[in-house]
């Protein structure tokens, strides 16, 4: 019996990327464009092939990124720019933001002021005794 032939394989061959360089990458938060430049295919190929990397180098990135943000809140002389840099690569990065939306209906508005009315009476009150 002869042996079953292998289909021949159409296309193009499959270009060999090195998956340490795109976790490196990744871990230095490149974007998948800067990533897929470096390597020499296109951003779809990359994110098609190396999603696992792509995610835990992100991940390790924002984790760097949050450590260094605590180190240097820690710190009582640190440099302005440094505070500045951590801060916007912050809102950049891993979506901080110094405001928050809040909504409240009117019944949880007028809760909320009577609640602060009546802490600020009692407090009132204790300073006068």
């Amino acid at each position: 019996m002869p042996a079953k032939r292998r289909p021949k394989k159409m296309g193009r061959p499959q270009k060999q990327i090195d998956g340490r360089t795109v976790l490196k990458m990744a871990k230095l938060a490149a974007t998948l464009d800067e990533i897929a430049s470096v390597v020499g295919c296109s951003p779809d190929t990359l994110d098609r092939r190396f999603r696992a990397e792509l995610d835990r180098g992100w991940s390790a990135a924002k984790q760097t990124l949050r450590r260094r943000q605590w180190a240097l809140s820690k710190q009582s002389k640190h440099l302005p720019s440094a505070c500045t840099m951590s801060i916007w690569l912050g809102k950049q990065i891993l979506q901080q933001r110094d405001k928050f939306d809040v909504k409240m209906d009117d019944e949880q508005v007028n809760g909320a002021i009577e609640r602060l009315l009546a802490k600020a009476h009692a407090h009132q009150s204790a300073r006068e005794r």
